[in-house]
């Protein structure tokens, strides 16, 4: 698929977005893994399966020489993340706010993990906190 012209991410400074897209996807027009595409200001890697995880973009990634990579995403994320052994630092804000709904847990719908966690730095700003915890037992 094409990325509309109008997306926010394509505009600004900085290096051009990056995508990740797995090769099983049916397209005319799909590439081999490993291969980069150029296209409306995003580069595009394929990797191989019909699934991109968390482990291939970080791998890939580590190939450039990319060494401190901040995700940001859901619980559905963080929780694959968590259970790929991949999480090493971990940023969590609260707001103020009570929300209800959804049931989907901090790390979505994972298994229990028993990740250990150490506080690293607790600031607090008009009601919200804003916490850095580093895991310790992650492997």
């Amino acid at each position: 698929g094409a990325f509309p012209a109008d997306q926010p991410f394509l505009n600004g400074d900085g290096p051009d977005p990056l995508v990740y897209r797995p090769c099983d996807i049916s397209d005319a027009t799909a590439a081999p893994p490993g291969t980069i595409i150029v296209d409306a200001g995003v580069e595009v890697r394929r990797v191989a399966g019909s699934e991109v995880s968390p482990t291939d973009v970080i791998n890939d990634l580590g190939r450039d020489d990319v060494r401190v990579i901040l995700c940001e995403g859901g619980p559905n994320l963080l929780g694959q993340l968590c259970e790929a052994g991949l999480l090493n630092q971990l940023f969590v804000t609260f707001a103020p706010k009570l929300a209800g709904g959804a049931r989907t847990g901090l790390l979505g719908k994972t298994d229990e993990l028993g990740l250990d966690l150490e506080l690293i730095t607790g600031l607090e700003d008009s009601g919200f906190l804003m916490l850095n915890y580093h895991v310790t037992n992650n492997d």
